[in-house]
């Protein structure tokens, strides 16, 4: 599903539609890093609420993920890159 979302967002970038909000984020990275703080901050609050809600905990991990593979498509960083680091970090030592 990640790697869907990141084809996505990748080829907003590449069709450069004047009303995208994915190409208005790519276009610049103080935007996404705002954004990312935005979002880690509200998962954050979310997550310590006197009564969770366990949905707008998943939305707000959804809008963080959204806004890190913006950034990491603004660096022209790859899926498999993001995906070897994984694996690499999954080989036990």
């Amino acid at each position: 599903m990640l790697s869907k979302i990141f084809k996505i967002l990748k080829n907003r970038k590449k069709k450069r539609k004047d009303n995208s909000y994915t190409l208005d984020l790519i276009k610049c990275p103080e935007l996404i890093r705002r954004k990312i703080i935005e979002e880690s901050y509200e998962l954050v609050i979310e997550s310590i609420k006197s009564k969770i809600c366990k949905s707008n905990i998943v939305k707000e991990i959804c809008d963080l993920i959204y806004h890190i593979l913006a950034y990491t498509i603004y660096y022209e960083i790859s899926y498999q890159s993001i995906k070897n680091e994984f694996i690499k970090r999954l080989k036990p030592n």
